[in-house]
């Protein structure tokens, strides 16, 4: 399980001031994220989401982005035995 905060300029979590749609994308080899396109709903400040690993070891990347507010942004989950 994860999740996506919304943040202000000041890296303080904030509400979402109408609904946020996020669209994630990863590498479909190494890991399972359960929905594509997640969104943080008016009022809330995050949105949870499953991400499940497949049978290999390795380094992959998952990158959340949302068109309405200009934001990108990726980390690296490191899979291990």
């Amino acid at each position: 399980m994860t999740s996506l905060y919304l943040t202000n300029s000041n890296g303080t979590i904030t509400s979402a001031p109408f609904d946020i749609p996020i669209s994630i994308e990863y590498e479909d080899d190494l890991i399972v994220v359960q929905s594509k396109d997640l969104t943080i709903k008016k009022g809330n400040s995050y949105v949870w989401g499953t991400i499940t690993t497949k049978d290999k070891v390795g380094n992959a990347f998952v990158r959340a982005s949302s068109e309405n507010l200009g934001a990108d942004e990726a980390k690296e989950i490191k899979i291990s035995s």
